[in-house]
């Protein structure tokens, strides 16, 4: 809420590079850019509303408040809508539909990546286009890894997985994290082609999450 470019100034955890964060910018209700907002065209993905919201507070009352606090949960209420409606679809997924969908504003073009303000509507139009990731038939046999990194909040250590015995339908092999509700995060390296091999080795070393 300090009204600066975060393509110059990083504002975290919004500036960090990774799929399953979205950066959201504050409007007023006539869908002018909140004074107080950061912006950014390379690093901030979309717009909602957050300024004047009326919003429960502590002891059971409500008041109107202002800040892109106000305007995250929108997003995130707009991605829990689009997941209910398609609940096959990737993280990944969902995120580009939220940006995709946007509705283009003046008033935010070259502010932010999309230049736009979320819109349900179009969202959930734009989730029925979307081609779900399917799981192969034929899955790795296990996957064993032992955290060797003390400190919390990292994971160093040897991911160990046992190809599967078919790999006809297996293109690579990749770690995830995985939320407490079965939804796929943030992946742990890149991709592993399948050649093969009756195992396949990922090295982990000081991962954040």
């Amino acid at each position: 809420n300090e009204g600066t470019n975060n393509d110059e100034v990083g504002s975290f955890p919004a500036n960090y590079e990774v799929d399953n964060i979205i950066s959201v910018a504050s409007t007023t209700w006539l869908g002018e850019r909140s004074s107080f907002s950061c912006y950014g065209k390379e690093t901030v993905d979309v717009a909602a509303p957050g300024s004047s919201i009326y919003s429960s507070v502590p002891g059971g009352g409500y008041e109107y408040l202002s800040g892109t606090s106000m305007a995250t949960p929108h997003v995130t209420g707009l991605a829990a809508l689009v997941w209910m409606y398609r609940p096959q679809l990737s993280m990944k997924q969902v995120k580009e539909i939220i940006r995709q969908s946007t509705r283009k504003l003046a008033s935010l073009d070259g502010f932010i990546n999309t230049g736009g303000l979320i819109n349900a509507k179009n969202a959930l139009e734009a989730a029925w286009a979307f081609e779900p990731p399917r799981s192969p038939a034929h899955a790795p046999k296990s996957l064993e890894f032992v955290d060797v990194d003390p400190r919390i909040g990292t994971y160093s250590g040897t991911v160990t997985i046992t190809a599967a015995s078919d790999e006809s339908d297996i293109e690579y092999y990749q770690v995830y994290f995985v939320s407490g509700a079965g939804f796929q995060l943030e992946p742990l390296g890149g991709p592993i082609p399948a050649a093969g091999e009756s195992e396949v080795v990922l090295e982990i070393n000081g991962s954040f999450v």
